[in-house]
């Protein structure tokens, strides 16, 4: 499966560990398994799906090249689509799946791919992007905890958080973003904990976070973060951010990326981040 994979897969390729992690480490694999066709001289694709409440997700699709255009790659995808239905989804996306995902959605350059599913009734819902960081030879940030004051005068505290933060960190992620409750419990059992957050001088709540290896561990994979909205305004989430990156450039990668962006202009100015890919999000109702 991996070997098919990355022959068909040229933007994607992927190490033993990293299909482990975007395959066999998914607790929600549509039917329990991926869908594999098999032939007497080897593989001719396969797909993997998930349903995540009453939204499916084709995670990975891939027929070999020597199989294109004979009918395997339209049988996968109805053998998917009837297990993501028999799951209870009602719509399914493409590469869409936190909190365990590899993209946020099929990257444009893929032309056949697209193609072939505008045929089968996919349509495009929006445009996403990953973002890229150049990390250079110098530190970027302090990692030591300590005390930072906003240009409005309110002091804060940052920190890695520990072990003990754990309960905090989580009700924080629970009443803001509760869609992140996996990625962010992903960070908890790193070593180190893959988390930064801040705390006002003048409260006991956490207030801000950013985190990293929350997905495709060890690649250098930045986010999520937040800042509650009534905190931003004061920087937290850029030193947060820094903070981060010069995590991932102490694990010693050139670049960091951060995917499925909203505020390009925030990351851009905070880090110099440039875009690097651009996927287009396709859904279908089941």
């Amino acid at each position: 499966m991996l070997a098919c994979w990355n022959a068909s897969s040229r933007f994607d390729a992927l190490s033993p560990e990293l299909f482990h992690e975007n395959v066999w480490a998914d607790p929600d694999l549509a039917g329990g398994a991926p869908f594999v066709d098999i032939r007497d001289d080897g593989l001719a694709g396969f797909g993997v799906a998930v349903v995540r409440g009453q939204r499916g997700v084709i995670k990975m699709y891939a027929v070999a090249r020597p199989w294109w255009r004979q009918g395997i790659g339209t049988a996968l995808v109805d053998a998917l689509e009837d297990a993501m239905r028999t799951g209870g989804a009602s719509v399914v996306r493409l590469g869409e799946s936190p909190p365990n995902y590899l993209t946020p959605g099929l990257d444009v350059r893929y032309e056949a791919a697209g193609a072939f599913f505008r045929r089968r009734g996919y349509v495009k819902i929006g445009m996403t992007m990953n973002l890229e960081v150049a990390l250079p030879d110098h530190p970027m940030s302090s990692l030591e905890a300590g005390s930072m004051t906003s240009a409005s005068g309110a002091s804060f505290h940052v920190w890695r958080a520990s072990p003990d933060d754990r309960d905090r960190v989580l009700h924080l992620i629970d009443e803001h973003w509760p869609a992140w409750r996996g990625e962010i419990e992903r960070t908890l059992s790193n070593s180190p904990l893959s988390l930064h957050v801040a705390q006002p001088d003048t409260a006991a709540e956490l207030v801000a976070f950013a985190a990293y290896d929350a997905n495709n561990h060890g690649t250098g994979w930045f986010g999520p973060m937040g800042t509650v909205p009534e905190w931003e305004g004061h920087g937290l989430g850029r030193a947060l951010l820094l903070r981060c990156l010069e995590d991932i450039r102490q694990q010693g990668h050139p670049k960091a990326t951060i995917p499925w962006v909203g505020p390009v202009g925030f990351y851009h100015d905070a880090a110099g981040a440039q875009v690097s890919r651009v996927f287009m999000r396709m859904e279908k109702a089941l």
